[in-house]
């Protein structure tokens, strides 16, 4: 695709995660198992630090105390965050776009949908649209962000780029050097 029309799914696209995000949840946890209902996004996050947070104290590459800083502020910034339906991994395959309606048509792939903060979907996103060129269109489409939302959406992509760091430890140790940077260059930013 061109930049423009690049630019106008990137559009339609923010439209539809905006539509998908004002399906609201009042307790998080995973669609697929209703016996997690109870739980709460702070609670869900915390659990979900245990193994990276611990890989990472042993890297001497990162700002691990910036790191625990991060994660230490991170449960009272999220709590009392919207709950909504999210899709948990919504890369640009999982939406189905008609360029002559200008829309996008079905959203796919949603066996990772969660009860989650909105936000957690709009970091997942940026890294997609920033090496695309469309972000500001996505955004557009999407509609402005408060203060708290960007917050939390900065916090979010914190949260993933610690994730898919452990995973590259355990996992993946050809993407170990690219996904230590990433979490290395998130760390050095303002909102840390």
């Amino acid at each position: 695709l061109g930049a423009g029309a690049r630019a106008e799914a990137a559009h339609a696209w923010g439209t539809a995660v905006r539509t998908l995000h004002r399906t609201r949840f009042s307790l998080a946890g995973d669609l697929a198992e209703p016996e997690a209902a109870g739980v709460r996004l702070e609670g869900d996050l915390e659990r979900l630090w245990h193994t990276p947070l611990r890989l990472a104290v042993k890297d001497a590459m990162l700002d691990t105390p910036k790191l625990v800083r991060a994660l230490r502020r991170a449960p009272e910034l999220v709590a009392d965050a919207p709950v909504a339906l999210t899709h948990g991994h919504p890369g640009a395959g999982s939406f189905l776009y008609n360029p002559r309606r200008g829309a996008v048509t079905a959203v796919l792939d949603l066996g990772n949908a969660r009860r989650s903060d909105p936000m957690c979907d709009l970091a997942a996103i940026a890294g997609e649209l920033s090496a695309l060129g469309c972000a500001e269109a996505f955004m557009q489409g999407y509609g402005a962000l408060s203060s708290w939302e960007r917050a939390r959406r900065a916090f979010y992509g914190l949260h993933h780029d610690l994730l898919a760091y452990a995973s590259a430890l355990t996992t993946a140790p050809h993407e170990l050097a690219a996904r230590r940077m990433r979490l290395a260059d998130r760390l050095k930013s303002s909102e840390y």
